[in-house]
């Protein structure tokens, strides 16, 4: 007997906290006829809420990581990895770049907040976003050995001046914890900072209880 081929196509684009939860429910109830097709750009997925514990050496990096082959595998449904340029909404078509358009019934969109886009182009070498997340540790490290330098002699009088933009509860959470990974990959004496937290706001953390 021949399974009955999918009447719906149900994709989730980006594997957030919302579309997470939606694949687990998937999985514990699938939806009868219907196919669900995650798309990622990465194989992983970061939970951001453990990433001020991971810089202050609370977890590992790979405690706060989410293998998606895996996941989509044990919920049956199958993985694209690729890179989306556009969103075809009257065709029902997701854009990629260098692959086949994705059809879809039903779109759920979990890509999280991204900065704004203005003045980013022009920044310099010296902007680092957090964002891609999965990818953040790995550049944190190579552009901090990169402005530190390893070189003995400058590595005494080094001084590191580090600028967080936004004040809100995950920019106060990254400067706190911040120090102990600058420790661990600088070393406690060779390299002398200074974080500066930078918001729009007269106080940081608009909105939380004084």
């Amino acid at each position: 007997m021949r399974p009955h081929l999918p009447e719906h196509d149900v994709v989730l684009l980006g594997i957030g906290h919302t579309n997470a939860h939606v694949l687990r429910m998937w999985r514990m109830e699938p939806i009868h006829r219907a196919r669900l097709t995650c798309v990622s750009n990465l194989p992983v997925a970061t939970y951001s809420g453990m990433l001020p514990g991971v810089l202050a050496g609370q977890y590992e990096p790979d405690a706060m990581e989410i293998d998606l082959v895996r996941l989509c595998a044990a919920a049956g449904a199958r993985l694209i990895l690729g890179h989306i340029v556009g969103l075809n909404r009257d065709r029902r078509e997701l854009l990629f770049d260098g692959q086949p358009p994705l059809p879809f019934d039903v779109l759920s969109i979990g890509i999280g907040s991204v900065p704004s886009r203005h003045g980013l182009e022009a920044a310099d070498d010296t902007l680092l976003a957090i964002k891609p997340m999965q990818t953040f540790l790995p550049r944190l490290e190579e552009r901090l050995k990169s402005v530190a330098g390893f070189q003995p002699a400058s590595r005494a009088s080094k001084k590191l001046s580090i600028v967080i933009v936004g004040g809100g509860v995950g920019g106060i959470e990254i400067a706190f914890c911040l120090p102990r990974r600058l420790e661990a990959v600088l070393g406690h004496d060779s390299v002398h900072w200074k974080i500066t937290v930078v918001d729009a706001a007269p106080q940081l953390g608009t909105g939380l209880n004084r």
